[in-house]
Formats: C-alpha cells, structure tokens, sequence
C-alpha cells in the first residue's frame, strides 16, 4: 500500500514509502564537536541596530570591509588558520569552526546582514558557520599560495646562484 502526500493541491504528491530511508535522527556524532554548540536560527533585530565592535558583517563593499568586528573577524581567522590546517579530519575542522562561531557569540558578536530597506538581521549558526569556514579555506590557500611563490623565488636564486657560481669558476668551460 502506497500512502501519497498532495501538498495543498498543487499537483505534487510524493510516494511516504519512499522516504522511509532517510534519518530522523543523528547518529554517530564526532566525539570531538564541542557539546554546548549553540544553533541559533536567523533572527531579525531591531530596525535602529546597528552592528558593534564584536558584529560580523555579512556582505561586500569597503563599509564592511572596515567595520570593527570584520577588522576583528580577520584577526581571529588568521590567529586560527595554523589549528585549522593541523586538523587531520574533516570533523576536527569542523571543531574548529564552530568554537570560532561559539567565541564569537560568547563576547556579543553577531553574524549580520542587511535586508533590502537597511535592517540587519542575524544570519543564525548555519550560515555563520559557513562564513567562517569559507573564510579559513580562503586564509588556507593564500597561505599556500605565498609559500608555493617563496619556494619558486628560492629555486630562481638558487638556479641564478649556480650559474654565477659555474661562470665564475676558473676552470669551467
């Protein structure tokens, strides 16, 4: 027997048989996930807030670029780059991201954006966790990148470095 959801009439219906697979529950959670996570939801503030020195503003353009808290935002990233590329597992990554979203939310900070007639709103944990992982991804290979231009630029002096050496040698060729 083969139960069909009609949802409002719309002409969709989905065959329930076929959902029975999917998990209701989480299992298996990784040991390393800090227990007292917090999974805030989007969150609209007050129509005259406006972000603090703790606020991370979610957006582009130079204002912000500048605010206080993205200023503070990327000191933070870049304090904890070094622990999120030794994290061996995808799940002690995932550790890291979320004490930063934790810290932050501890001194006050927020996640915010801003809505099409000027208000902010918080973007809640998911997204904010999103933005810090990206973040740190975009801090890992600049990181890689300047070392892989280091590495280039030492091999460039060494080659020059073995050249001079060769032409200055009094019984090269």
């Amino acid at each position: 027997m083969s139960s069909r959801l009609d949802i409002e009439g719309l002409g969709y219906s989905t065959d329930m048989t076929r959902l029975d697979h999917i998990p209701t529950r989480l299992v298996n959670l990784p040991s390393e996930m800090p227990r007292n996570v917090t999974f805030r939801k989007e969150k609209s503030l007050p129509a005259t807030y406006q972000p603090g020195e703790f606020d991370v503003c979610c957006g582009r353009g130079k204002r912000h670029w500048n605010a206080v808290g993205n200023v503070r935002f990327r000191k933070i990233i870049q304090s904890s780059v070094e622990r999120y590329m030794d994290a061996p597992s995808k799940n002690d990554k995932t550790a890291v991201v979320v004490s930063i979203v934790d810290d932050i939310r501890h001194f006050g900070g927020n996640f915010l954006k801003e809505d099409l007639i000027g208000s902010w709103y918080d973007i809640g944990d998911p997204q904010a966790r999103e933005k810090v992982g990206h973040s740190l991804r975009d801090q890992v290979s600049t990181i890689h990148r300047h070392r892989r231009k280091e590495k280039a630029m030492q091999a460039l002096a060494h080659q020059k470095q073995s050249r001079m050496d060769i032409s200055n040698d009094p019984n090269g060729i």
